[in-house]
């Protein structure tokens, strides 16, 4: 691979796919020189998955930025959600950069918001947006990213947070039972372990369970069957198959949940200048997105009920946003 300098690489790495890029200046997050597509949990390192991207171009490169599916503290992540784990400092040492930064999934997607397209976003409510207030970003995939971005005079800057493994707050019985349930196996529950693409078979289980209905034998042996159970429920909720009534209640609470949770995103960062959703779950549950119960939940907080009527909601579905959000902020360092 050969390219003129200068370039910078940009990596998307999530937990199944990882998205890789090369990008200059002159051409911007929007236009990459190269890209590819990998399968994460196939490389034995994030340098082996970085040096098949690059192959014999790896020498021309001098910066990067890798945004990641967890956690970063001191350039260091260690999660479940990836295979391996990764420390920036010798990661950079080992791949002879001048720069690298490691960000978390959910700020790449916050640092990507201020150069997307109107076709990279639908829009769920128009509202009324502050030009210059900050905007609350929330990646909704097989984890509950959060994010918010605040105007400087250098530009927006994009900001990390961990709000989805803060404390679950329960506002309805059917809520609080589920609350109960999970404290009794575990000695935390967070907003993830009932929001989030890995939550979706324990909220199913408890939805059915509290219905009483039982389980079709179909559903029953998909469920046994399948390696990703949420796939199976997610689609049995969204056919509205006869005797899945559970699963599109199970999906009916997640988006409640996520509303109420992103209505409180928007109130702790007083994000006037508005929210973006994005994530793996979004894209399939976007019709119950535009149904109307999330943006009803997203409003119930009580006197400030009438500034989230009016805050603008956008629903990012550029699968591409973390890499963009990446090189971005990689062509920013230079």
């Amino acid at each position: 691979m050969t390219a003129t300098a200068p370039l910078v690489l940009a990596a998307d790495v999530g937990a199944t796919t990882s998205r890789l890029g090369l990008y200059s200046p002159q051409r911007g997050a929007r236009d990459p020189v190269v890209w590819r597509e990998f399968s994460t949990t196939q490389q034995d390192s994030l340098d082996a998955l970085i040096g098949q991207f690059l192959g014999d171009g790896a020498g021309s490169i001098r910066s990067a930025v890798i945004a990641v599916a967890g956690p970063v503290r001191d350039g260091r992540v260690e999660t479940d959600s990836l295979p391996w784990s990764i420390e920036a400092d010798d990661l950079r040492a080992r791949l002879g950069l001048t720069h690298l930064r490691v960000v978390n999934d959910a700020e790449a997607m916050a640092a990507a918001v201020p150069v997307l397209r109107p076709s990279d976003v639908v829009v769920l409510r128009r509202g009324n947006r502050h030009a210059k207030g900050p905007m609350a970003v929330i990646a909704w995939g097989t984890g509950l990213g959060e994010a918010f971005l605040i105007r400087t005079e250098a530009g927006h800057m994009a900001c990390a947070s961990e709000g989805g493994h803060a404390s679950f707050a329960p506002s309805t019985a059917m809520e609080l039972d589920l609350c109960q349930a999970l404290l009794d196996r575990f000695p935390h529950v967070s907003t993830e372990m009932v929001c989030s693409g890995s939550a979706v078979p324990d909220v199913y289980a408890h939805v059915r369970d509290a219905r009483g209905g039982g389980e079709p034998h179909w559903l029953a042996a998909a469920l046994a069957a399948a390696d990703d159970p949420t796939r199976v429920i997610v689609e049995a909720g969204l056919d509205n198959r006869n005797g899945a009534e559970a699963c599109g209640a199970a999906l009916a609470l997640l988006i409640s949940i996520l509303g109420a949770e992103a209505g409180n995103l928007v109130l702790r960062v007083n994000a006037t200048g508005g929210l973006y959703l994005g994530g793996g779950m979004t894209f399939r549950l976007l019709p119950l997105l535009r149904a109307g119960r999330f943006l009803e939940r997203l409003a119930a907080k009580g006197r400030d009920t009438e500034f989230l009527r009016e805050l603008p909601v956008h629903v990012i579905t550029n699968t591409k946003v973390g890499l963009i959000g990446a090189a971005h902020t990689a062509l920013q360092s230079l």
